[in-house]
């Protein structure tokens, strides 16, 4: 192939000439600023018209037109500005022709430029473009024998006559291709499965569920939502979980014969299978709200244990082995947690409670009748511990309603929804909204609440008689066959505690601890010794002059006394010290609340249950306090 006809050449030389070019035009225009920068023209002209000058001079005085002109002066100031003029050629040009003038400076500089192009057209061995010409022909020689091969490969690739060849790598490619496709199948396969099972197709199940059920704009979680419309959104949301986990603990041969509802047949699957039932019964109490009065009642105490036992049947810590273990770990552990919390619900033991047996039987001793059975003695004492709580709450509640309360509507606005909102109820929390559980509308006021509720004389069915659930004359102790029915159990409840302390035990024990202390100090108010107690404090003060011949029994109180920071008199010592014994049984509540059936009750506390000894004088109990 020509050299004509390769382009790669012809850029070549193109770029060469193009170098070429720019370095003429860079030296056209070093000439050009010498010429100006020098200014050889201009001087050149100078001394030509300073030369002219001098003749011009010579003939003018010739002419006569001024005979006395001084033309040595003139010439000598001619010669000065032709010598000015030489010296700074001098600088230009250089004294002699080997200076270094700027002239000859640029001269050789033009001459080593003229070199340089020579050096690039000369046709020798080491001409420049000479030798990139001869560069360029040898790498397209190399070009044209890579081409001549790939051409022979090509041809040998594309070569008819190895068929048997060719078509055997064809169905070997084909095969290839037909195999990679199957396992390609088979790996996403594995990958679906992956994601839908196990506990990463748990965890899209639980997610979906969540989102759905609590999350989403249809099932959002409000603030003050009931309980049973939470309940019914939980049940939802579980049973999706448990289909799940129907499926993943279910051998794949068994689910083919299983029909909805029928029982699992995996390890695992129907101790899953029971907890799904029993929480659904649990979700369900809480969403029935008919047949209860309290959400947090005995049943739903019951059921919460019921719970944590089917829990409990998955023995293993963890699950090691069998289908899905970690599933089942994960399983465990959230139901474990979700009856943990469930615990934490306060219910009262006896709060819808339904005894199997008698509370009440026959005793097979004599002279008693009947006895009370456990049930019965707890039922028992559990009235007793909240009846001084419900007598002094009405109490309060009679007297604000008379007071203050009776044209309010129950909200926190007043002070008749505050007080409602102390004792632990959920009030609205403004006249205008019924965001509470008490009913904040006309017709609920205080005055209703004490009229139709507390005061109000209910029929008992035996003639004319009637009661009061509270009375105006409560605090009234000379008219107590007019007291509510409150207060006067109340009363019964005070004698109570006198009653149980005439009981003198076998083995009385001093008390040797705080606890034993706190209940000794609350038992001597309703013990007997109390009131022998008050009077001995009389003989704990000097008799006056005129009482020395009379005993203490006969100086009335008033005219003992002992002068200190305060006067103390008999009457001070029984004061603090009736405060100090009722006191402690609110010290004992703080501490160990008001008791449960497999403790010790409130009411307890005050009938000296522990055996405590108080001893026959008041000096001795003095000295044990």
């Amino acid at each position: 192939m020509p050299l004509s006809d390769d382009k790669h050449l012809t850029a070549a030389v193109k770029g060469i000439a193009m170098s070429i070019v720019n370095n003429i035009s860079r030296l056209s225009t070093e000439l050009k600023s010498f010429i100006e920068k020098s200014k050889i023209k201009t001087n050149l002209q100078t001394a030509i018209d300073n030369v002219k000058d001098i003749g011009n001079q010579f003939t003018d005085g010739d002419n006569g037109d001024d005979s006395n002109t001084d033309h040595g002066a003139k010439i000598d100031a001619a010669l000065q500005k032709v010598s000015a003029a030489i010296t700074q050629l001098e600088g230009l040009l250089g004294k002699m022709a080997d200076d270094g003038g700027a002239i000859q400076e640029k001269i050789k500089e033009i001459e080593t430029n003229l070199g340089e192009l020579n050096n690039i057209w000369k046709d020798e061995q080491d001409g420049r473009i000479k030798k990139k010409q001869k560069d360029a022909e040898d790498l397209m020689l190399e070009l044209q024998d890579e081409i001549k091969k790939l051409q022979s490969e090509i041809g040998a690739i594309g070569d008819p006559s190895p068929i048997p060849l060719r078509e055997a790598e064809q169905a070997e490619l084909t095969q290839l291709q037909s195999v990679v496709t199957e396992q390609l199948e088979k790996i996403e396969e594995i990958i679906r499965e992956d994601k839908s099972t196990g506990v990463k197709g748990f965890l899209t199940i639980l997610r979906e569920g969540m989102f759905e059920n609590f999350l989403s704009r249809s099932h959002p979680l409000k603030d003050g939502m009931k309980l049973s419309e939470l309940a019914v959104q939980a049940v939802i949301c579980f049973e999706g979980l448990f289909e799940y986990f129907d499926e993943e603990l279910t051998p794949k041969n068994s689910r083919l014969v299983r029909t909805l509802h029928s029982q699992s047949t995996g390890p695992h699957a129907a101790m899953v299978e029971n907890i799904r039932s029993v929480l659904n019964a649990l979700l369900g109490h809480l969403i029935n709200t008919n047949l209860k009065t309290y959400d947090f009642d005995h049943t739903f105490r019951e059921k919460v244990h019921e719970l944590t036992v089917s829990v409990g049947a998955l023995s293993a810590k963890t699950f090691g082995e069998g289908r899905n273990p970690e599933l089942l770990n994960i399983f465990k552990s959230g139901m474990s947690a979700l009856t943990t919390e469930l615990s934490h619900a306060y219910v009262n033991a006896y709060s819808g409670k339904h005894f199997v047996g008698d509370l009440v039987t026959k005793s097979t001793e004599q002279p008693t009748e009947q006895v009370l059975s456990t049930e019965g003695r707890n039922c028992a004492k559990v009235c007793l511990t909240i009846l001084e709580t419900v007598n002094s709450g009405l109490k309060g509640l009679r007297k604000g309603c008379i007071k203050s309360g009776s044209g309010m509507q129950i909200n926190l606005s007043n002070g008749l929804g505050k007080a409602f909102q102390r004792l632990g109820y959920d009030v609205a929390s403004s006249p205008t909204t019924q965001d509470g559980e008490l009913r904040n509308k006309k017709g609920f006021t205080g005055e209703n609440i004490y009229s139709d509720l507390l005061v109000y004389k209910h029929n008992t069915g035996k003639g004319d008689k009637t009661y009061q659930l509270v009375s105006d004359d409560d605090d009234n102790k000379e008219k107590k066959d007019k007291h509510g029915v409150i207060r006067q159990l109340n009363t019964h409840l005070g004698r109570y505690y006198y009653v149980s302390h005439y009981y003198i035990p076998p083995n009385p024990k001093s008390p040797s601890n705080i606890y034993h202390l706190l209940q000794w100090l609350l038992g001597l108010y309703f013990n007997p010794i109390y009131s022998t107690l008050g009077e001995y404090f009389k003989e704990l003060f000097e008799k006056p002059e005129n009482y020395k011949d009379k005993k203490y029994s006969e100086i009335d109180e008033s005219q003992l006394s002992l002068l200190a920071t305060t006067t103390i008199r008999p009457k001070t010592l029984k004061d603090t010290l009736r405060l100090v014994c009722l006191d402690s049984a609110d010290t004992l509540i703080a501490f160990l609340g008001h008791g449960h059936p497999d403790g010790r009750y409130a009411v307890d506390f005050y009938t000296n249950t522990d055996g405590l000894s108080y001893l026959a004088t008041p000096v001795n109990v003095l000295t044990c306090w």
